[in-house]
């Protein structure tokens, strides 16, 4: 895996910060294709207000 050359990692940006999350995954296996996709993101206040700073 560490010479894998087809991965993709998609990031997305959170509203008001600097901050980028990965929301899909995608790499090459040898048994084929896997996809991971983020359904859904929740931020606490807190951890919104340090990744201003």
């Amino acid at each position: 895996m560490a010479a894998n050359k087809h991965i993709e990692i998609w990031l997305a940006p959170v509203a008001d910060t600097t901050l980028l999350v990965p929301y899909r995954i995608s790499l090459r296996t040898m048994s084929g294709d896997i996809v991971v996709s983020a359904r859904q993101l929740t931020m606490r206040e807190r951890e919104r207000q340090q990744s201003v700073r």
